[in-house]
């Protein structure tokens, strides 16, 4: 069986696999939302994070029981403008 070490580079679907097998497009709203860590490497545009890096973020997250980030809740076909739901003026 392999060492694991902190210096071990881990790529995007490895990532997102050992987090819920969450989406790309989550992956980066939540470098937006809950300060997912920038890439330790990038080599030929693949981004890469050590170990290290993604043990200290899952036990210093802001919000620990996230595992899909919240979608906005979208504007009824029907209403338009206005509240989700509001029937049109």
């Amino acid at each position: 069986m392999p060492v694991l070490l902190d210096d071990d580079l881990l790529t995007s679907a490895q990532i997102r696999a050992s987090i819920g097998n969450i989406s790309e497009m989550t992956l980066w709203r939540w470098s937006l939302s809950l300060g997912f860590p920038p890439p330790d490497k990038i080599i030929n545009r693949r981004k890469f994070w050590r170990r290290a890096t993604m043990k200290y973020w899952l036990a210093t997250r802001p919000d620990k029981g996230a595992e899909t980030a919240r979608r906005p809740q979208s504007r009824s076909r029907r209403g338009g403008r206005g509240e989700v739901g509001a029937p049109a003026a």
